[in-house]
């Protein structure tokens, strides 16, 4: 296992000069280039609605591609986040069957896998798309998210 490039014992102890940022500027609502980073799952306890109970979602983060996301973001590298609520069928799997994971379906066919045959989640990775990004704001924190709504061949 390599070693971290930092020490982060000196990076504590070290006195810092300068204020930092306390807000990021979201990417902007827009269609943008840009190409799946890396996917996460994750577990959410709903405690409302019909279906209480826990859930299944794949958290996508895109790279945007396109230098002008940068200068208008003022940061390297800007990504934005696509959530995707996963159904499930009686045992625990992915639903496959119709009217189940249309957000995953839509998001694989714009990305050429959506056809017949075996498929994983790491076949995500690396793929590049259109991404359409909107915002929603949260007024009780003073943020604004920047979320992909929808996803296109590149």
């Amino acid at each position: 296992m390599s070693e971290p490039f930092f020490n982060l014992d000196d990076i504590m102890d070290t006195e810092h000069e300068g204020e930092l940022d306390t807000s990021l500027i979201p990417v902007p609502a827009q269609e943008w280039s840009a190409y799946i980073d890396k996917h996460v799952g994750r577990t959410v306890n709903v405690t409302t609605g019909d279906n209480p109970g826990p859930r299944a979602v794949v958290d996508v983060t895109w790279k945007i591609t396109d230098p002008a996301c940068e200068e208008a973001c003022q940061r390297a590298n800007p990504t934005v986040r696509q959530s995707l609520w996963l159904d499930l069928n009686d045992v625990g799997g992915l639903d496959m069957s119709k009217g189940a994971n249309i957000g995953l379906g839509r998001l694989r066919e714009a990305l050429g896998q959506n056809g017949p045959g075996a498929w994983n989640f790491n076949m995500l990775d690396g793929q590049a798309a259109i991404v359409r990004v909107s915002h929603t704001r949260d007024s009780a924190k003073d943020i604004t998210y920047a979320n992909v709504d929808s996803v296109a061949a590149a």
